[in-house]
């Protein structure tokens, strides 16, 4: 786990949400009378993002094509079920979302702009993901065994976190990365689970947040590139 206040290099890779230069009209925003953040569509929300290109750029087709992969794979995280994507005009994307209604953590995570970010080992890592005594990487082979860690809850408990997951009983991700808690609790996996979803979980189940400025990382633990003084028996370490 690392430290985003300390990070080394941010590269602004302005390619990941329409052509990088996205915007999505938030409810304050005057662009909302235009478009329709926040319409209400059978219990959920439809949002519209409208591709500003960088200068320079004409925007194309693939483009737009490109940014909708990118915003299902955003989506299919949140565990909505059957979410609508499309293209509207030359320049809009349309992304319908049943069962969601917390529409700034949709905004949240739909509109953000991909980065490329750079973290030195030695100095970013924090919790349960270095050692205390020399310093060095320490890699867990499982995302619940990394936030589950007593160190990584004491860290969580103290700010607001930065991301959501949501396991089963048997540790394994259903839902997550999740921009809140409110948009977890939306999401149509743990709805099909139980009528009180908003409140409770299915047994065995559990809520585990990201600390507040720190990011997971993962590693390919089977390729020896996780610089772990902790040898890993999973193919992937944290």
């Amino acid at each position: 786990m690392k430290d985003r206040r300390r990070h080394l290099v941010v590269i602004g890779c302005i390619l990941a949400a329409l052509v990088g230069v996205a915007f999505l009209a938030a409810p304050s925003s005057p662009v909302h009378k235009k478009l329709t953040l926040g319409l209400d569509l059978q219990g959920g929300l439809e949002v519209v993002l409208k591709a500003v290109p960088p200068k320079g750029h004409k925007l194309t087709a693939d483009d737009l094509t490109r940014s909708i992969d990118i915003m299902r794979q955003r989506i299919d995280k949140l565990g909505v079920s059957e979410p609508e994507i499309r293209k509207q005009g030359s320049d809009q994307i349309v992304i319908q979302l049943a069962g969601i209604h917390d529409a700034a953590g949709a905004a949240k995570l739909i509109g953000k702009t991909a980065v490329l970010e750079f973290y030195d080992f030695e100095a970013d890592l924090i919790g349960p993901s270095v050692n205390g005594l020399s310093q060095v990487p320490v890699a867990t082979g499982s995302l619940y065994e990394l936030l589950a860690a007593p160190a990584t809850q004491t860290l969580a408990a103290k700010g607001t976190p930065s991301e959501w997951y949501l396991f089963d009983a048997k540790h394994v991700v259903k839902v997550g990365p999740a921009p809140t808690e409110a948009v977890l609790r939306q999401s149509q996996i743990l709805q099909k689970q139980t009528p009180a979803a908003g409140k409770n979980l299915p047994k065995g189940w559990t809520i585990l947040t990201v600390p507040e400025n720190a990011v997971v990382v993962s590693c390919d633990a089977a390729s020896g590139n996780c610089l772990s003084s902790q040898q890993l028996t999973t193919k992937t370490g944290f």
